[in-house]
């Protein structure tokens, strides 16, 4: 069952009746023709009328039973006596619209016009059509001379008193649209008034008023007398079926500014002035009506209801501002309105862009389970080739393998899962960082915990890890074992997370060796590899130093570490070993 509020508009149901018209001429003005009746207006000459017959087709019938003919076109006659005036009569069927006629003028240097121009010459061509744009082709236009060609030579005649000096005429043409003033292009653009007139100036005076102007399109004609009703015609052959129209899309009252469209998808109709239009042309409206952008379609009907109740109705068209399908006391079904559908209950909606919309508590079924719950998917199985997801969160799963992959989608590293031999593989360098802090306040890196550890080969890292300084300077330079930092000429830091083992000493210079930013009890190996001397600081007040030669190394021990505020940093006092 179909429910439906507001306005409906129905262009074509399967069981409506419907009106249809035909044409046909004929030489009575009084008798309408018998034969030939067609779908168009047929052109007519020379004492001849313009018929209409219209009729009511009923389904299943494919033609009136019956048919009103009425005369739309007649002779023009003289004059008559103004009769007195009669009783309003029923209102007559549309008149076919009037045909405007437009004057042309162009000129040629030839008889027959070719080729012509808009400047004056010999000869004059003139045309009247029922189109503004003029003709272009010479062949359109009936040429008259305005200047006569040269005459045979005459006798010597008898010579006359001195005359007036002899001067060339010009006539002048412009157009108006309302008799007021010129039309586009400084009147060049033929018009619906022909303005002229004649000097013995070459060029087109500027000034409206010293035109002569006749109007050349007519005013629209009063309405023609209702025809006598014609006879019968025979039924014609069935047309063959048509190919799919476009959708007749009702935009209401017309709007300026809007863009309405007439494609093989919409037609759109609008009303204006209590009459109904159909769009001929893709358009945006401007500030006001443009007829010539519209067809009038008053045979375009209307249903307008608060309430539609229907049964396996079949509607080619529907046209309504909301549509709701369900039960009748509307606890629940479905509303469409603006191009989109949600239901009344659910909330859940196929939004007019083709989107299938939730509400936050709302769900999705599949194979009668639940699928998609609160914005989540359920669901006990997924079965995808490529899952990419920003962030995972689970609680227990299986896989075989999991990559890491940089900015370029670029495989780093990875971790790998042997089911069969239960054994997890890396590759890549494995980091382990990190402070882990105790419940007494203190610090500690995080451990690696096993009882039985295999090495393929060396155990540890297999070099010592280093800082390395070259310089020529002889004043303090501050080697930081542990933390970050940015390196100058006098500063070296170490990578983070990455202690130091061996400080290499390079250069000329006999500089002072500071050690900062390290644990008590640390190793540490101080390398010269240079030919100078290097001094070693032993402790804060630079009361024990420790001279290591020319490529020769010494080992320390860090012991105590004291925050020195000239440097801004922890220096570390050293106990030598001796080796």
């Amino acid at each position: 069952m179909i429910v439906a509020r507001g306005q409906i508009t129905i262009s074509v149901t399967k069981d409506g009746q419907y009106s249809v018209q035909e044409y046909a001429k004929s030489t009575s003005g009084t008798v309408a023709p018998v034969s030939g009746w067609g779908k168009t207006p047929p052109s007519c000459g020379t004492n001849e009328y313009l018929w209409m017959r219209t009729g009511v087709v009923i389904p299943p019938a494919t033609s009136p039973t019956s048919w009103t003919s009425v005369r739309i076109g007649a002779i023009n006659g003289a004059t008559g006596a103004k009769g007195e005036k009669g009783d309003v009569g029923p209102t007559g069927s549309q008149g076919i619209p009037g045909t405007s006629q437009y004057f042309h003028v162009k000129y040629s240097a030839n008889s027959n016009g070719n080729p012509m121009s808009d400047t004056p010459n010999t000869y004059i061509g003139t045309a009247v059509t029922t189109s503004s744009i003029a003709p272009t082709s010479y062949t359109s236009y009936k040429w008259v001379q305005l200047k006569g060609s040269q005459g045979e030579k005459g006798s010597q005649g008898i010579p006359g008193a001195a005359g007036a000096d002899g001067r060339t005429s010009y006539l002048h043409i412009k157009y108006s649209d309302n008799g007021t003033s010129f039309t586009a292009n400084n009147g060049e653009t033929p018009g619906a008034w022909i303005g002229q007139y004649v000097d013995f100036v070459a060029a087109d005076s500027t000034t409206f008023s010293k035109y002569i102007w006749t109007k050349v399109k007519g005013d629209k004609g009063e309405q023609g007398d209702k025809g006598e009703q014609g006879d019968k015609g025979e039924t014609g052959d069935k047309g063959e079926t048509g190919l799919p129209g476009a959708l007749i899309r009702p935009r209401g009252e017309w709007k300026a500014n809007t863009n309405y469209v007439n494609n093989t998808q919409y037609r759109d109709t609008v009303i204006y002035n209590g009459n109904t239009y159909s769009c001929r042309t893709n358009h945006t409206s401007g500030s006001s009506f443009d007829a010539t952008k519209w067809t009038l379609f008053n045979d375009f009907v209307n249903v307008a209801t608060q309430l539609l109740v229907a049964q396996n109705a079949t509607i080619d068209i529907l046209g309504t501002s909301g549509l709701f399908i369900g039960n009748q006391a509307k606890t629940q079904g479905w509303l469409m309105t603006g191009g989109s559908i949600k239901h009344n209950v659910t909330g859940v909606e196929l939004t007019a862009d083709g989107k299938l919309s939730l509400p936050s508590t709302g769900a999705m079924l599949v194979g009668n389970k639940t699928f998609i719950s609160s914005g989540k998917i359920v669901t006990d199985f997924i079965d995808v080739e490529n899952l990419k997801v920003k962030k995972l969160d689970g609680a227990t799963g299986t896989f075989k393998k999991l990559q890491g992959i940089d900015g370029n989608n670029i495989v780093k590293c990875a971790i790998g899962f042997s089911p069969s031999d239960g054994k997890m593989y890396f590759e890549g360098d494995m980091q382990h960082q990190g402070v882990y802090k105790n419940p007494n306040g203190t610090e500690r890196s995080y451990r690696f915990y096993t009882s039985d550890l295999w090495c393929r080969g060396q155990f540890g890292h297999w070099q010592l890890t280093t800082l390395e300084l070259s310089l020529s300077y002889t004043s303090n330079v501050y080697f930081h074992l542990y933390g970050s930092g940015t390196d100058t000429n006098f500063h070296k830091y170490s990578e983070p997370g990455k202690p130091i083992d061996c400080i290499v000493c390079k250069g000329d210079g006999n500089y002072y060796v500071r050690v900062c930013d390290s644990v008590k009890y640390k190793m540490i190996v101080i390398v010269n590899s240079s030919e100078v001397d290097k001094r070693v600081v032993c402790n804060v007040d630079n009361t024990f130093l420790v001279t290591v030669k020319p490529w020769r190394c010494q080992l320390f021990i860090t012991s105590e570490t004291r925050y020195n505020s000239a440097v801004y940093a922890y220096t570390v006092d050293l106990l030598p070993v001796s080796i």
